[in-house]
């Protein structure tokens, strides 16, 4: 028990003669004060005999002490308030005042703002990927053909008639039945990939972003109608596509979120971000195509009529909200990345062909909604990384 006086005294005197300020891991910063106990005309080299026998090594000078401190002193927030108490020790026959300051307000964190991000305005291009329903692309599926009568077609429809130039007439018993089989379905997901440019004010507390974006989606389905027990090229081969268009205007405001609030590990700034977004125009073009490899008429004809027509063309227009949360990395002195997570809310409508009003049952002749005008609301999940590069001023 004697031994903890001992080791108390010395860590006490360690704590009087320590030349640099020290941070606890609760925001207190302590700096140490040495004051001699008697006034001296010009500052002493030598320690006392007491002290010295102690094992202490002579302090260092007052303004290597200010330096060392100045260089680990942390960086307080801008508005933080400190204020000072001060208490005296007397160990050894010299005072010692200690001077504690703390952050007024409590839930202000040591380091409230480590960001690398600068102020100012960015350039950006990035890939977005986006999932979700989309119901033109529903209604033309639905449209597909899963058999021979869906073309307008029998088994028997390589019926060979009779031929009148010769003796020898063929008779209808020489017909060859046909067959019909998918080759390729349409992709069971709904993905685009956007391509977009941004222009971006970055702020102390916000961001403010103009983007353009732009996306192209191709569904594609295949069949083949061949004759049964007969040579392999003669066969029609048919192929349907659905090719999807689409320019969006979007601006975006998003809030600075306080990091203790939430937070991403590697992250120096996250927002949380409202825009809305409009499409002016929206391309959509339906391709039928029908190859037939043999010579034989018959198969010609059948081609001919399974194409008819050829392709569609509609378009129509959009608007859109999205909400979510963007968060920044910087990876350079002048540039950084946006990575984006989103939920958004698509409205689709006024959909036109040559001039007229596209209806439900315009693309699919077995829809229930039969003549009411084509519009549908779509709900997308999205995700999107971007390179920022910070602009000269």
């Amino acid at each position: 028990m004697k031994v903890l006086p001992a080791i108390i005294i010395f860590f006490l005197m360690l704590r009087v003669y320590t030349t640099a300020a020290v941070s606890d891991t609760t925001g207190t910063v302590t700096t140490v004060i040495e004051e001699p106990s008697e006034k001296i005309s010009k500052p002493r080299r030598d320690i006392s005999p007491e002290l010295s026998a102690g094992g202490l090594q002579e302090p260092a000078l007052p303004g290597a002490a200010d330096s060392a401190a100045d260089s680990s002193r942390p960086h307080f927030s801008p508005g933080s308030v400190l204020t000072d108490t001060t208490k005296k020790t007397v160990i050894s026959g010299r005072t010692s005042l200690t001077s504690v300051r703390r952050l007024s307000n409590p839930g202000d964190t040591f380091h409230a703002d480590t960001s690398k991000i600068r102020n100012g305005f960015y350039f950006s291009g990035g890939l977005g990927w986006s999932l979700g329903g989309f119901t033109l692309l529903d209604l033309w599926e639905n449209s597909l053909p899963d058999s021979l009568g869906s073309l307008g077609l029998f088994d028997t429809s390589f019926r060979i008639l009779p031929d009148t130039s010769t003796v020898s007439q063929k008779q209808t018993a020489d017909t060859i039945p046909i067959s019909f089989s998918v080759k390729e379905n349409p992709a069971q997901y709904t993905m685009f990939f956007p391509l977009f440019v941004s222009f971006v004010r970055i702020g102390e507390n916000d961001r403010l972003s103009f983007t353009l974006y732009g996306a192209w989606l191709r569904k594609v389905f295949s069949a083949s109608i061949t004759a049964k027990a007969d040579s392999p090229e003669r066969k029609v081969d048919y192929r349907e596509q659905m090719n999807i268009l689409s320019a969006f205007f979007s601006l975006s405001y998003g809030r600075l979120i306080p990091r203790e609030y939430f937070s991403i590990e590697g992250v120096e700034r996250s927002y949380l971000s409202a825009a809305f977004e409009i499409a002016p125009f929206i391309a959509c073009n339906i391709l039928r195509k029908a190859i037939a490899p043999s010579t034989d008429v018959r198969f010609g004809l059948i081609r001919d009529k399974i194409v008819s027509p050829e392709s569609r063309f509609l378009h129509g227009s959009a608007a859109a909200l999205r909400l979510g949360i963007n968060t920044l990395k910087q990876i350079n002195a002048t540039g950084a990345t946006d990575f984006a997570i989103a939920y958004c809310l698509q409205g689709y409508g006024f959909f036109f062909e040559k001039g007229d009003r596209v209806a439900f049952n315009t693309i699919d002749p077995s829809n229930i909604r039969k003549t009411h005008p084509l519009y549908w609301l779509s709900n997308r999940f999205e995700m999107s990384i971007a390179i920022m590069r910070k602009q000269r001023k």
